[in-house]
């Protein structure tokens, strides 16, 4: 799940504008997951 975590948070970030705050969220997640 820390992958896919990170990749969405990479990928979805940037597209989003939001890439520090989605990057953040994909750590904690990949973290908890």
């Amino acid at each position: 799940m820390t992958v896919s975590a990170l990749v969405f948070g990479i990928i979805e970030g940037p597209v989003r504008g939001w890439d520090d705050v989605l990057t953040v969220a994909a750590l904690i997640i990949g973290v908890i997951a």
